[in-house]
């Protein structure tokens, strides 16, 4: 009888211990001291696009330096890119003012704010060969992966 009571408080003791240490109640002193060594500064994170498969996602946002302007006037465009990834050669592209302005670039993006500038000169406004009094738009169009991000703004044109 005692051997069977000594049994079942051995087993008693080692199920008990057990789940101590799974409730975290009871911690083994040299487990302790394993996790002590741990060096977070060593974990490499350069490839957590690969470990996570994350889309691209940019967020594109062009101004001018005017709302409003005169034919022949000159037009200075701000693509600024907010970007979640880093991208080697991306197609950036612009379009203005019925494409008479068309401008394709190749551009790296980087994590965070990046931005293009561009300059063009408006044509005049008249019936023969230029261009009517109104609203154009501005597009720019960023292709990465197959996938393409765009954004437009609208210009006044007087004459």
């Amino acid at each position: 009888m005692k051997k069977n009571l000594l049994f079942i408080f051995i087993l008693f003791s080692l199920f008990f211990g057990c789940l101590t240490n799974l409730n975290g109640d009871t911690i083994d002193k040299d487990l302790a001291n394993e996790t002590d060594h741990i060096n977070i500064s060593e974990t490499n994170n350069s490839n957590i696009n690969d470990e996570f498969d994350l889309e691209p996602n940019l967020v594109i946002n062009i101004s001018t330096d005017k709302l409003e302007y005169k034919s022949s006037q000159q037009v200075n465009i701000s693509i600024n890119i907010e970007s979640n990834m880093d991208f080697k050669n991306a197609s950036l592209s612009i379009r203005a003012i019925n494409n008479r302005f068309k401008e394709d670039r190749t551009i790296d993006l980087t994590i965070g704010n990046n931005s293009e500038k561009y300059l063009f000169k408006l044509p005049k406004c008249n019936v023969c060969g230029g261009i009517k009094e109104g609203d154009y738009t501005i597009t720019a169009n960023i292709v990465l992966n197959n996938i393409t991000f765009s954004n437009l703004t609208i210009i006044n044109v007087k004459q």
